[in-house]
């Protein structure tokens, strides 16, 4: 077996800190934020469905829009719900 491999099979897993985020209701001001979770290169799909845009009718429209923040206040995750498919 790989040394390399060996030795991250033996690291013990990093523990999640729940008591670190924060979950909020979506804000406009999130907007950059969450362009740079899923922007990846310039032509690239995701920017071409997630552009500014769109993010900003998601959060205004949506029945729920949700960020997930770490302590530091950065956007970690996003999440908008609507009450059908």
């Amino acid at each position: 077996m790989d040394p390399e491999l060996e030795a991250y099979n033996n690291e013990a897993p990093e523990e999640f800190d729940y008591n670190g985020i924060i979950l909020r209701r979506a804000d406009p001001d999130d907007c950059d934020q969450i362009i740079n979770l899923v922007e990846i290169g310039k032509d690239d799909v995701y920017n071409r469905v997630y552009s500014y845009p769109r993010i900003l009718k998601l959060i205004e429209s949506s029945l729920l829009a949700i960020t997930v923040l770490d302590r530091e206040g950065n956007v970690v995750a996003f999440g908008a719900f609507e009450d059908f498919p």
